[in-house]
């Protein structure tokens, strides 16, 4: 057991003491309180009386009850003499406790040091082979392995021109291309080569399907990306692609809402913004309340700005959205997950303040890109949460959000990566692309 466990555990046996006996004193306050009431009438019975052995018999009575009283009194001292020593027994252990506390903060932040400081990690993962992929993987593994909780492993994999795998793995053609066939086996088989490739080197979640609607601009940002131009498409392509890739162990997470296709700017250089909110409303969403009502486990929120939808915040840092929206009217409880915060805009715009904003919106996972010092982030966080500016009961909800996906789909360290067989996933991916040809 550690201090902090041993600690947390002395904290609550002294408050339940000191409960106990709280409780009993109680018992005793009633007793007097009773004597009183019995020792005042008693007094005005025997003002009144004019009897002499009606008079004794109240006179007995005040005796016996202030006799009750005086026992009850000291009886009260002694439990507060007690409780006195208990609550001063309760401080020192929850002094000891938050001590204890800071040890362990400093403690992790030295090994999350040490960790980046060794991982030799490039986080983009695109390695020349399987075989350093996933030695890489099994690095992160590897240092999360004293850790009972598994970790995510993600990626986001789309194929076009969002591909992230080594590049001795062929690249798979978008799946916007393969939708105008519109052929639904081959929207699933897209899905089903991509997972099963994540998911054999170890990697169990995917940024992906794209759920944004192609809003037929001149804008390049999304359009390749997405399945189509049509909302109906999008929303049954999209759910096909979803469903497959959870069939295959790969958690899906859909993006990026409330939806990227109505904007022409691209949220990595400026801030992407519309004032149609209506047609976000009556469209763009749509695709993602499919996902919501057909079990979408994970949802990425864009950093679009929409006018009376997001208070003129980006999306990802938006509570309206999020909280309100997301999760109050459409009623999604699974996980919510910013697009990358470091983004430039949102990084030059929100720097100081948008770790806070995305929590508290009521995102469970922050997106960022990778620094060497970034165990600081975590311990930022943690400050955050002491000071009352992040909500413990918020990160606790999204820790239980997290925790359920990873238990659904069975998620390990422990796990061995086997890989895949290279020159098969090339022969079916050249197969499938030869469709377009």
């Amino acid at each position: 057991m550690s201090l902090v466990a041993m600690y947390e555990s002395s904290v609550r046996r002294k408050k339940d003491e000191i409960s106990r006996l709280k409780t009993d004193r109680v018992r005793y306050v009633n007793i007097v309180s009773d004597c009183s009431k019995k020792i005042l009438s008693a007094t005005k019975q025997a003002n009144s009386t004019k009897s002499a052995s009606a008079l004794k018999s109240r006179m007995n009575e005040i005796e016996r009850e202030n006799k009750k009283k005086t026992e009850a009194e000291k009886k009260i001292t002694e439990y507060d003499k007690k409780i006195a020593n208990k609550e001063k027994e309760l401080l020192r252990e929850e002094q000891r406790l938050s001590k204890a506390k800071d040890d362990e903060y400093k403690q992790i932040e030295r090994q999350r040091k040490m960790v980046m400081d060794n991982l030799s990690l490039d986080l983009s993962i695109q390695k020349e082979n399987q075989n350093r992929l996933i030695s890489e993987v099994n690095k992160l593994k590897d240092a999360n392995k004293e850790n009972k909780i598994p970790l995510f492993v993600a990626v986001d994999e789309e194929g076009g021109r969002v591909n992230r795998m080594p590049s001795e793995i062929k690249n798979l053609k978008s799946i916007n291309k393969f939708s105008k066939l519109e052929d639904k086996k081959l929207i699933k088989k897209h899905s089903e080569i991509i997972s099963k490739m994540l998911y054999n080197t170890g990697i169990n979640m995917n940024f992906a399907p794209d759920l944004d609607i192609d809003n037929n601009s001149s804008s390049k940002v999304i359009k390749d990306r997405c399945f189509s131009d049509n909302v109906d498409i999008v929303k049954e392509y999209g759910i096909l692609y979803m469903e497959e890739m959870q069939k295959n162990n790969v958690i899906s997470i859909i993006k990026h809402f409330p939806g990227h296709g109505i904007t022409k700017k691209d949220s990595h250089i400026l801030l992407p913004y519309t004032f149609n909110y209506k047609e976000v409303l009556n469209k763009h969403i749509l695709p993602f309340k499919e996902a919501i009502d057909n079990g979408c486990d994970g949802i990425m929120i864009s950093h679009i700005v929409v006018r009376k939808l997001t208070q003129g915040l980006p999306s990802s840092l938006s509570k309206k959205l999020i909280k309100e929206y997301l999760r109050e009217k459409l009623h999604y409880d699974n996980l919510v997950i910013t697009d990358d915060i470091r983004m430039k805009p949102v990084d030059l715009l929100y720097k100081s303040v948008s770790l806070k904003k995305a929590f508290t919106s009521g995102a469970d996972i922050i997106l960022f890109k990778y620094r060497k010092d970034d165990y600081k982030v975590i311990n930022k966080v943690i400050k955050m949460v002491k000071t009352g500016k992040i909500k413990e009961e918020d990160i606790d909800k999204s820790v239980a959000r997290i925790l359920r996906i990873k238990e659904k789909y069975n998620i390990s360290d422990k796990k061995k990566i086997n890989g895949c067989n290279i020159e098969e996933l090339n022969k079916q991916i050249e197969e499938l692309n030869s469709i377009l040809n």
